[in-house]
C-alpha cells in the first residue's frame, strides 16, 4: 500500500481524541502528514541533527528515509495498528521509527534500556508486539 493513501485512509471516519477548546484550532493532519508538508515548504531546511552520529538530514532527506524505514517494516510483515517494540537510545533509528510507525499507522512501543530479560519478555507479551 502507498503511504501516501495509507495516512489518507487513517483519516477517513476515525478520530482519535476529543476536542477542547477551539483556540488554537487543532489541525487534523497526521504526524506523516505533518513530516510530508514540511518536507514540502522546506526541503532543504535542517530537521534532524545528530552531532554524536555526524548525521544531517533536510526535511525532504528526513521524509525520504522515513518512506524507506515505513517501506522497509511493511516488507517484513508489519501492518496498520500492529505494535513493534522499539529498545533504543536517543539515536537517529528511533526518530526514524517513530516517524515511519506513524507513517504506517502502527504503534511504536518504547521499551526501557534496563530492563531485565524476563521484564523485557513480560512487556513485549503484554503490548502485544509482533516484533521489536
Amino acid at each position: 500500500m502507498e503511504l501516501v493513501t495509507m495516512t489518507e485512509a487513517l483519516l477517513q471516519g476515525t478520530t482519535s481524541y476529543s476536542r477542547g477548546a477551539d483556540t488554537p484550532a487543532l489541525l487534523d493532519l497526521c504526524i506523516g502528514q505533518v513530516l510530508e508538508q514540511m518536507a514540502e515548504r522546506f526541503p532543504d531546511s535542517p530537521a534532524l541533527i545528530c552531532r554524536q552520529e555526524s548525521l544531517r538530514y533536510s526535511w525532504a532527506e528526513l521524509n525520504a528515509e522515513v518512506d524507506r524505514v515505513a517501506r522497509g517494516l511493511m516488507a517484513l510483515g508489519f501492518a496498520k495498528g500492529e505494535r513493534i517494540g522499539i529498545w533504543a537510545t536517543n539515536i537517529s533509528q528511533w526518530v526514524l521509527m517513530q516517524f515511519a510507525t506513524a507513517k504506517m499507522g502502527a504503534i511504536l512501543v518504547n521499551l526501557n534500556l534496563r530492563f531485565r530479560a524476563h521484564e523485557l519478555e513480560f512487556v513485549l507479551k503484554q503490548a502485544g508486539c509482533k516484533g521489536w
